[in-house]
């Protein structure tokens, strides 16, 4: 029972948490520390008790067996830390199976001796378990059959008084209901033991299983805690990153901040960016953090794609690469400004399925990346990556605006240079004076695009600008007698500029409007005049007549290329109003034969001789002031080239100009191309309609005379021959002459017949 509730109490606490699980033996030590208490307690008593019953009975020697297991039993319960469990219990069943001898000798079997038996069996089922009680249980019923061997033999004294017989009967009585009841009890609390024995194990078991999982929970929540820090720390630097990319439109920039979050908030050793070059063939360094990077980028560090290192390994394959040792790490590219790495990892940097570089880290320690490290700086690698390609389209967006600035302002540059090249009047004086005005102060205000004051005060110019472009220039002067120009005479001055530019922008974008319906009414006029199947001659003066109206008072020449006799010939030339034709030459090393050998367009707009030497190609003399030539093209075969010129005006032609030639080219090639397949198609009906005809006189004619008329006279008509003849095999004398035509050289006698 001590044992049980033992048990029961250890099951209470380790539910409640407050002690650990304990193992059989534990429990048995308690058993055994409850029976040394109370055989201590109770052992007094009983030994007084007993001394003064064999004092009585004139046994002495008793007195001592008591006093001295009195003794033994305090001893073993005081001493129990001292001693061990098996010395403790050996001595508890050696003091009751003593007293059991002793009993049984001395009371038999009226006496106390089986009861003390009783107990050893009992003792020893409790401390050493069944198998314990059992040799216990054996012991006991020996000692009893060898005392009533001794009683009854007389090997033993005893005394009558206390013993009433020495009859063996009563003795096997005696001993066998000691054996069923102390058997009984034995084997029951032996069974209950190793029941007991056995809850404890699996007790045992699952408090430890619990433990376990209590461990693995804890350990899972720690990683969990982890997981969840880095995640924070991760979000933390995707969405600083995505605010970079957002305020910056500096991809080096963006790349910079970014490693710095990422090396501080993950604690790296070192991290760097590298992004591929145009040709795509080498990564280089963009930002690097530490003294070591900005002596890498200094030196305009690079790594091959695809070369014997973690960033040229990923570069090769697009794929993360993690090195938790780099010494074992043949890829690992040994960098002596960067000696304490240990660990290495790379990501590749995509957007859009495009690898733009690679983001790299690296630590001091050993095995320092996990795959939750891995995860995390790849989501980072993949924010870092849009937020570079996103810097990267706004700076090409923001060039691309630059250029289209650029361009639109090279656009009007030119559309009012046309203005001036086409004779507008830039110069407008308002007063009777005649005087000339302020043109020195109009260049300066024109070049510096400000208001400019000479020192009088009496002059000033203002810049007339649009879009950033100055366009013209208003300049005032008053007399010496007049009072200076004030402020608000130059701020009205300035306020009108303003509405100057605009009304000379809208006038400007309304005659380039006009420009372009002109030329698309001379694309159009041409298309009709080749949808007609005019003559070439009659197209070329509808061509020429077109340009003039865009392009007034300049020549206009085309040019037919001829390639088995490389040579081109001019059916169309206008020079100064009077249209002539050139014959065919050879093709040469002139202006014209530049453009047919490139077939691309040629514009010389100034400086024409000095421009065509350094082509290697001659000029006429004199030179024009301004060339263009297009080729006439159909597919990939030139069929000549169409020719503008000025002999008086520098940047007389334009991108414009060549755009619309190119068009009115196109064409006119195709005119030509028709016109060309169109006479060879008639000639082959010709060709064919004669055959036919020729064909069927003969076979209208009956006999050989008449057949041999009709093929000469027929054919003499067709091919318009003075003279034809037909005859069969070679001459001979008696040959009659089948016309009196002009004979044809004789054919093989195998032939039936020839002309």
């Amino acid at each position: 029972m001590q044992a049980f509730r033992a048990w029961r109490e250890n099951l209470r606490t380790r539910r409640e948490g407050s002690s650990p699980a304990l193992t059989p033996r534990d429990w048995q030590a308690q058993v055994l520390d409850g029976l040394l208490y109370a055989a201590a307690a109770l052992g007094l008593p009983a030994a007084v008790s007993g001394s003064l019953t064999a004092i009585r009975g004139q046994q002495p020697a008793r007195v001592a067996v008591f006093v001295v297991a009195f003794a033994i039993v305090l001893a073993l319960a005081l001493l129990r830390k001292q001693l061990s469990f098996q010395v403790r219990s050996v001595g508890l069943l050696a003091i009751a199976y003593g007293l059991a001898l002793d009993s049984l000798r001395s009371t038999a079997l009226p006496g106390s001796g089986r009861l003390f038996l009783f107990a050893f069996s009992l003792i020893a089922v409790l401390l050493f378990g069944l198998r314990g009680g059992l040799v216990a249980l054996a012991a006991s019923l020996v000692s009893i059959a060898a005392v009533a061997w001794g009683l009854a033999s007389g090997a033993l004294p005893f005394s009558g008084d206390v013993m009433a017989s020495t009859d063996p009967s009563s003795w096997i009585t005696g001993g066998v209901v000691f054996g069923l009841l102390a058997g009984t009890l034995v084997v029951s609390l032996g069974v209950l033991q190793r029941g007991l024995e056995g809850s404890v194990g699996r007790e045992r078991e699952m408090v430890a299983s619990l433990q376990a999982e209590r461990e693995r929970l804890q350990l899972e929540l720690a990683a969990r805690e982890r997981g969840v820090e880095r995640r924070a720390r991760q979000l933390q630097v995707t969405a600083e990153i995505a605010k970079m990319a957002v305020e910056s439109d500096d991809p080096r920039a963006v790349a910079e901040q970014a490693i710095e979050r990422i090396r501080d908030r993950f604690g790296f050793y070192h991290a760097s960016v590298f992004t591929l070059d145009e040709s795509g063939t080498w990564a280089d360094l963009t930002a690097s953090t530490g003294e070591a990077g900005r002596r890498l980028i200094s030196r305009s560090h690079r790594l091959a794609v695809g070369s014997a290192s973690i960033v040229g390994w990923v570069t090769g394959n697009q794929l993360s690469r993690v090195s938790n040792d780099v010494s074992q790490d043949p890829f690992h590219f040994k960098n002596p400004l960067l000696p304490e790495t240990r660990s290495e990892m790379a990501v590749p940097l995509q957007a859009a399925g495009r690898l733009l570089g690679v983001l790299d880290v690296q630590s001091q320690e050993r095995q320092a990346f996990t795959e939750d490290d891995v995860r995390a700086v790849e989501a980072i690698g993949n924010e870092l990556a849009f937020a570079l390609a996103s810097s990267r389209k706004v700076r090409d967006t923001q060039d691309e605006l630059q250029k289209v600035d650029s361009l639109y302002r090279g656009r009007a540059r030119e559309s009012w240079a046309r203005f001036a090249r086409a004779g507008v009047p830039t110069l407008l004086r308002v007063g009777g004076d005649g005087t000339q005005g302020p043109s020195a102060l109009g260049d300066e205000a024109f070049r510096t695009g400000h208001t400019t004051i000479d020192p009088t005060g009496r002059e000033v110019a203002v810049a007339v600008v649009v879009r950033g472009e100055v366009v013209a220039t208003i300049a005032a002067r008053r007399s010496p007698t007049d009072p200076a120009w004030s402020a608000d005479d130059v701020a009205l001055l300035e306020a009108v500029s303003g509405q100057i530019g605009l009304s000379l922008e809208n006038a400007r974008q309304y005659s380039e409007e006009q420009r372009r319906v002109s030329e698309l009414e001379v694309v159009n006029r041409v298309s009709q005049g080749v949808s007609q199947m005019l003559r070439l001659d009659s197209l070329f003066r509808v061509v020429y007549a077109q340009i003039d109206q865009i392009l007034p008072g300049v020549d206009v020449s085309i040019g037919l290329y001829t390639p088995a006799a490389d040579s081109i010939e001019y059916p169309f030339v206008s020079q100064a109003g009077e249209i002539s034709d050139r014959p065919a030459l050879a093709l040469g090393q002139d202006l014209a034969a530049q453009v047919l050998r490139t077939r691309q367009p040629l514009l010389l707009s100034e400086n024409v001789a000095q421009q065509a030497a350094l082509l290697g190609v001659r000029t006429p003399t004199p030179a024009p002031a301004s060339w263009l030539g297009v080729p006439l093209l159909v597919g990939d075969a030139a069929l000549g080239l169409m020719i503008v010129q000025d002999p008086s005006q520098e940047r007389r032609f334009s991108e414009d100009d060549i755009a619309l030639l190119t068009t009115v080219a196109s064409q006119v090639s195709t005119a030509i191309q028709n016109d060309r397949l169109l006479g060879q198609s008639q000639r082959a009906a010709r060709r064919d309609r004669l055959i036919h005809e020729i064909t069927s006189k003969v076979r209208r004619s009956t006999d050989i005379r008449s057949i041999l008329d009709t093929t000469a006279r027929e054919l003499g008509r067709a091919l318009n021959a003075t003279r034809a003849s037909v005859r069969l095999g070679p001459a001979e004398p008696n040959t009659l002459p089948a016309s009196p035509s002009p004979e044809t050289p004789p054919a093989r006698p195998s032939e039936k017949g020839t002309a």
